[in-house]
């Protein structure tokens, strides 16, 4: 089973207005990402009913990223640890359900995704025999990995799945069984 953010679907064509400005943005949006305007305003309608509007009511702000480093820098592991472990057991838990409807592996796994792509993380999943490694590059440096390590361990063993982990100064990629999702 695929965590996907792009779930193609039956489409349906509708005709709306757009101002000449917004269209003007999406064509070069599209181009940039070598798809038709169709298709980007498509995925962007997505995206935003998946994590935006849901996100926005659940209290999520938008803070620049030198700012989130430069906070973390000051703060010592046993803190970070702390934060990150409170963070996977309660605030993560209201997220997802207020996202999602329900608290369970894949809707976590796809909100952590969702939060990933929001932060113009990279991210990826790959697919080896029995389990998945989930990748997410953050360049934001060796203390948010360890607070991303810890925060997703938190989520992941409150749902009762054991994953493997694995991180670097700018990477975190841990692994779970397959199973998990069924």
């Amino acid at each position: 089973m695929t965590i996907t953010l792009d779930d193609q679907s039956t489409t349906e064509s509708i005709s709306i207005s757009v101002d000449k400005k917004t269209l003007d943005r999406l064509r070069k949006i599209a181009e940039s990402h070598g798809t038709t305007l169709d298709i980007e305003i498509s995925k962007q309608l997505r995206f935003d009913l998946a994590w935006t509007i849901p996100a926005i009511k659940s209290g999520w702000v938008p803070i620049p990223k030198d700012i989130l480093e430069s906070i973390m820098d000051k703060l010592d592991d046993e803190v970070i640890e702390e934060i990150a472990s409170e963070q996977g057991k309660n605030a993560y838990r209201d997220l997802v359900s207020s996202m999602k409807g329900q608290y369970n592996i894949k809707n976590a796994l796809e909100v952590m995704a969702l939060r990933a792509k929001a932060a113009g993380f990279h991210y990826n999943e790959i697919y080896e025999d029995d389990e998945i490694n989930f990748v997410f590059q953050h360049s934001m440096g060796i203390k948010w990995s360890l607070y991303f390590k810890i925060l997703i361990e938190s989520v992941l063993y409150d749902l009762g799945c054991k994953a493997r982990f694995s991180l670097t100064e700018n990477t975190i990629v841990y692994t779970i069984k397959k199973s998990y999702l069924k």
